[in-house]
């Protein structure tokens, strides 16, 4: 499940943000007006996306709190950039967007319905390829493509946990291939990673000793936990 953390002080703005989550989607989206609550928030738990409400949080939450915030990913609301440290405009980490309903509605739809692809899925799937190319995966094999797909899909997601039943099917009707080609590329591209990395290296990747080479799932999994 994706997590997206909202943090304004305005209430009308707050209850606007409110009417217009989708709770059925596969986005859970918490806002807070609490600047406790949103601190106890990041420290708990891991967001795929944080959207703060700079115009009316602005004497809380200085540059310096935004600079020590362990995310990769943060959208600032502004009113006008005349209130915007000039730091906070300068620091490619964070995406700046003119406060409104409609660029919260954006940020927060995982499936665009112009066939494009959403920001929040953007995302996700850099993340994904972060993760593979650290991995030192040979990210033209096809392999590494379903493989993307698969962390993808279980990151959006919950319900979706078993590969031979649930996930490769559908990711090999998305290449109009068979289940099983999917799953023996996977396997295949697996096990070049495992000849590019030493047995330390991937250790400390998965967290625990694993002296062969990881399965489909237990890979797909560990990608996932840790975007």
């Amino acid at each position: 499940m994706n997590k997206v953390l909202i943090y304004s002080v305005d209430v009308p703005f707050f209850k606007e943000i409110n009417a217009c989550i989708n709770h059925n989607s596969n986005i859970q989206v918490q806002v807070c007006t609490s600047l406790s609550i949103f601190k106890e928030s990041l420290e708990k738990t891991k967001y795929i996306l944080v959207i703060i409400d700079i115009d009316d949080s602005i004497g809380s939450l200085d540059y310096k709190y935004f600079s020590n915030l362990q995310i990769n990913n943060i959208v600032l609301l502004y009113k006008s950039l005349d209130n915007v440290d000039e730091r906070v405009i300068d620091d490619t980490r964070f995406i700046l967007k003119e406060r409104s309903i409609e660029n919260v509605k954006e940020l927060l739809s995982y499936e665009s319905s112009e066939g494009k692809e959403s920001f929040l899925f953007t995302y996700a799937k850099r993340r994904v390829l972060d993760e593979i190319k650290g991995l030192k995966f040979e990210v033209t094999n096809i392999g590494v493509q379903y493989l993307i797909d698969c962390v993808l899909l279980v990151k959006s997601n919950d319900a979706l946990y078993n590969l031979e039943k649930d996930i490769y099917p559908i990711v090999a009707k998305k290449y109009n291939v068979s289940a099983n080609k999917v799953k023996w590329n996977i396997y295949s591209c697996i096990n070049n990673m495992s000849r590019n990395n030493s047995v330390e290296r991937i250790n400390r990747y998965f967290g625990f000793t694993y002296n062969r080479t990881p399965t489909p799932k237990v890979l797909i999994f560990t990608i996932v936990n840790k975007i």
